[in-house]
């Protein structure tokens, strides 16, 4: 069920789960793979949403103003602008992947601009770097839901397996 969420909440998926994350005011929505773990923070300038992704992957689109919506992660900070992205983050690097407009990603160290098709990434200690372009096609498939179609009789259950549904 929809949920209502506020600065401080943190979002975390687990094995074979997803969320949706949706800012109507910035008019974002934020996919959350399984494994990923997610804080909504008040930036300094309050003008915008500031999602922490700590780990995990966010399939992420908006059609609102500019850098409405900014993502950290602890290798460096995405900004937006009018834009459909992917980004990743683990132990060592933060992956973004721009399906369409342009995005920043920032540390420390630098930054670069990506538009749609480049990849970007940052790790600790180094400037951002623009990798080679990106198959949108292939990289998005498994954002999309499709939901199954089963039919309930097809399935068995023991009686312990029936008990632990309910």
């Amino acid at each position: 069920p929809p949920t209502d969420f506020h600065q401080g909440a943190v979002v975390r998926t687990r094995t074979n789960t997803t969320a949706v994350v949706s800012m109507t005011l910035s008019q974002t929505t934020v996919r959350m793979r399984p494994l990923s773990t997610l804080e909504i923070q008040q930036p300094e300038n309050h003008s915008s949403t500031l999602l922490d992704l700590w780990n995990g992957a966010l399939y992420f689109l908006s059609r609102g103003a500019q850098r409405d919506v900014i993502i950290k992660s602890r290798h460096g900070t995405a900004a937006h602008v009018g834009t459909e992205f992917v980004i990743s983050v683990d132990d060592e690097k933060t992956v973004i992947d721009v399906l369409d407009g342009t995005a920043t990603l920032t540390n420390d160290a630098g930054g670069v601009t990506l538009v749609k098709g480049d990849r970007g990434e940052a790790r600790f200690g180094q400037m951002p770097t623009k990798t080679n372009h990106i198959a949108a096609t292939n990289l998005v498939q498994w954002w999309l839901y499709y939901p199954a179609v089963i039919d309930a009789s097809d399935l068995t259950f023991t009686a312990s397996e029936y008990a632990s549904l309910s």
